[in-house]
């Protein structure tokens, strides 16, 4: 862990901590990975390979031949393909490398299986291997990727670039600065005088805004997990320790998709275990009163109070992974236009706090119910096609009507919202299981569910939106001015105004595309 920000210098000289680099663009020399000789298994060092890797692992049978996979992983722009057996184990791997070294060799002929000619072994690690494993694993083998398993079964891929990113967002002074703060009082401070630093230095050294607020998104995060920290040790120090019962307190919706802006509300839950201690009266008591103090807490560090009220101390919000499994289930079963709507903000959600094994089976149950039940994902389509891209007649910008957001364009809910709802549906409907809009659109291509060129396209439009999002907290930030995400049309140059509008049209595309296949008319 890096040591605390040092006072005496000044906060912009600290930043270059943040900054998040982009694997297509630029390099960081290999020394900078510290081995595990060096560093404690803590923090960062301690995450699950699960928690970093993408998914899923796209595969192909013994029997596809080298022409097969050749095409296969040119049309998803993809470096290689597992091999699995009928019982889904993994028998090999096979890479643009190999298929070159066999072709040019003469070694393979392009109508002949894979398997008799190309496949390598593969370089498993188990998805419960710690960071610093998979770090060293890659280090002894040379290897650049390594497959994540569950049960000898492929789940999905980790490489160089994932532990370096996840190293960069997680290994940095202001984690420290904010692990060694004592009080709520001094977390509040912090929070009040640092965040909107931190926020444009980040923007000003990511070239991707994307990356720029899910850099951002990590301090948050860091801020929320240290203010649970405090509320534990408040409440121990009252006599009131926490019960031995394993928990998971999951943050939905922006949070959960790591694409926050500067101010934030809360969108929160907890998962309980099942387990005979958890259902004592006493101990469910303890986690209401635990999850209420959390968001009068997080409240008073200026995530605002949800609306909605969709926080952990609502009982409507606050359950067993059984009663979570039971309640999606019947939202699947008989899906409605209040449970798409519902869908579309829960279904985000990411471990902010605990156990993630809760999580992660709450996930899977919810992957295998619309598996099994699609109906639900076209009313989410349904709920999605509510709103629209702010355009007009002759694909001009247009601004809203109603009193609240009146001559004002609504970059959340007629741009960003309805990209992030697009990305959620069709990862949904292909078993991804990665909750960042970004991983997803990228884990679709992988599939073959979505064209490489069109996503990029897509991914532009989603960095721009981020883009002007965060530039227009940073300018009302320096005005002095409540923060939001509604633009007036003047702030915008030509240049800017035009990138908007062309970013608008791909989210039209997307929504009309999503729309087609769902089989839902735009309304």
């Amino acid at each position: 862990m890096d040591t605390p920000l040092d006072p005496t210098i000044p906060f912009p000289a600290t930043v270059e901590a943040f900054r998040v680099l982009s694997p297509e663009t630029e390099e960081e020399p290999a020394a900078y990975i510290p081995s595990y000789a060096t560093h404690p298994v803590t923090d960062v060092w301690a995450l699950p390979a699960r928690a970093i890797m993408k998914s899923p692992l796209v595969t192909c049978t013994p029997g596809m031949t080298v022409r097969e996979a050749f095409d296969t992983m040119k049309r998803r722009q993809i470096g290689s393909l597992g091999v699995i057996d009928e019982d889904q184990r993994l028998l090999g791997m096979l890479t643009f490398v190999t298929l070159a070294q066999g072709l040019i060799s003469g070694g393979a002929e392009a109508d002949q299986p894979v398997l008799d000619t190309l496949c390598e072994p593969a370089n498993p690690v188990d998805s419960d291997a710690p960071l610093w494993k998979v770090q060293n694993e890659q280090t002894r083998l040379g290897a650049k990727y390594l497959v994540v398993t569950e049960n000898q079964k492929p789940v999905g891929i980790v490489s160089q670039t994932d532990v370096l990113y996840t190293i960069v967002s997680y290994q940095r002074s202001v984690f420290a600065q904010v692990n060694d703060i004592d009080t709520l009082a001094e977390l509040k401070q912090f929070t009040g005088d640092q965040l909107g630093k931190i926020a444009r230095e980040i923007r000003q050294h990511n070239r991707s805004a994307g990356l720029a607020v899910r850099a951002l998104s990590e301090v948050h995060l860091a801020i929320q997990r240290r203010c649970i920290d405090l509320v534990l040790e408040e409440m121990d120090a009252e006599g009131k320790p926490a019960p031995v019962a394993p928990y998971a307190f999951i943050i939905m919706g922006s949070g959960g998709r790591k694409e926050m802006m500067i101010r934030t509300d809360q969108d929160n839950g907890i998962i309980l275990a099942d387990r005979p201690e958890t259902q004592a009266p006493e101990t469910r008591d303890w986690f209401m009163n635990f999850c209420d103090r959390i968001n009068h807490r997080l409240d008073e560090l200026g995530y605002d109070w949800c609306t909605g009220d969709i926080m952990a101390r609502n009982p409507d919000y606050h359950k067993t992974l059984s009663e979570w499994q039971e309640y999606i289930s019947r939202i699947a079963e008989a899906p409605s236009e209040k449970g798409a709507r519902w869908s579309n903000m829960f279904f985000d959600f990411e471990t902010l706090y605990g156990d993630d094994r809760l999580t992660i089976a709450l996930r899977n149950h919810v992957i295998t119910e619309l598996t099994q039940k699609p109906r639900l994902l076209k009313h989410m389509v349904e709920d999605d096609a509510q709103g629209g891209p702010a355009l007009g007649l002759f694909n001009r910008l247009v601004t809203a009507t109603d009193k609240e957001r009146k001559g004002k364009i609504d970059l959340k809910r007629n741009g960003a919202r309805l990209l992030a709802d697009a990305a959620r549906i069709y990862a949904l409907s292909e078993g991804v299981a990665d909750t960042n809009t970004s991983d997803r659109l990228r884990a679709l291509v992988r599939q073959g569910r979505l064209d490489a060129d069109f996503v990029e396209s897509v991914l532009a439009a989603y960095d721009e939106i981020m883009d002007i999002t965060l530039g227009h907290q940073l300018a009302q930030l320096e005005q002095g001015q409540p923060l939001d995400k509604l633009l007036a049309p003047d702030e915008l140059t030509p240049l800017a105004e035009e990138s908007l509008r062309m970013a608008m049209r791909i989210i039209k595309r997307l929504q009309g595309r999503m729309q087609g296949e769902f089989g839902t008319v735009m309304l």
